[in-house]
């Protein structure tokens, strides 16, 4: 399932494994019965490119070998054009049409469906620069390294950061892109505080982010706030939306 380490994997627990890994193992527990039907819903929305093709070779090997049916569940047209041989655009509970994936990606007939398409992000749309104002970069990181170590490994050390260095100017749209389990979690996490690195500095602000303890590191995060991952496992079920206060009562 590509998969680094798994016989370390296999001893953790699904808080010490990135979404992307998790969703893995969650598609290696479907595939093992050789099932007659996969039901794939969004199989691959927490992964990188290059593990989703591995993912979906897997699935189709599986398809070849055994004759097992399998339905995708997707809003990634790119995964339906080249996986599906037929295509069904759901909307509101209803198909709106159907029909060869082909048939209905050259020619589609219905409205909704040729508004879908016209919205899917291609590469050829690059974003403009941005223009700002010459200012302090708000963010600086500064050779940063995080190590783990697992009890599994003999207490060697994973590097998960090593010498990490960029800048963020304010007013700007920077991408972090790589592939699953390649650290990018992890450098949110320093960056929010959650993890202390073990050498390097973030400056935020002019203020080194990684030398505050206490209440000023509280009063600090109050700045720097995250869009999680995955909405389900992020939000608590207990209170509602409104009124956070009503949690003792929602939970008795």
């Amino acid at each position: 399932m590509g998969l680094t380490h798994p016989e370390l994997r296999a001893r953790q627990y699904p808080h010490e494994l990135s979404g992307g890994m998790k969703q893995r193992v969650l598609i290696a527990i479907a595939i093992a019965l050789r099932p007659a039907l996969i039901i794939a819903d969004e199989p691959t929305s927490a992964l990188d490119v290059t593990v989703q093709k591995r993912i979906l070779d897997l699935i189709e090997e599986l398809r070849q070998e055994f004759g097992t049916a399998v339905l995708f569940v997707t809003h990634d047209l790119g995964v339906a054009a080249e996986r599906a041989d037929r295509l069904l655009v759901f909307r509101q509970g209803r198909v709106q049409e159907q029909g060869q994936t082909a048939a209905v990606l050259q020619a589609p007939a219905h409205e909704y469906t040729r508004r879908l398409f016209a919205d899917v992000p291609s590469l050829a749309s690059i974003a403009p620069p941005a223009i700002v104002r010459k200012a302090e970069p708000a963010i600086v990181v500064n050779e940063l390294v995080k190590d783990f170590r697992f009890a599994g490994r003999g207490g060697q050390a994973f590097r998960a950061l090593d010498r990490v260095s960029f800048s963020v100017q304010r007013g700007t749209t920077h991408a972090l892109v790589g592939e699953s389990g390649s650290g990018k979690t992890t450098l949110a996490r320093c960056l929010l505080g959650f993890q202390r690195p073990d050498a390097g500095q973030i400056i935020i602000d002019g203020v080194d982010f990684t030398r505050l303890k206490g209440e000023a590191l509280r009063q600090f995060r109050r700045r720097i706030q995250l869009v999680y991952q995955n909405p389900f496992a992020s939000l608590d079920p207990a209170p509602n939306l409104v009124s956070g206060d009503r949690r003792a009562v929602t939970q008795l």
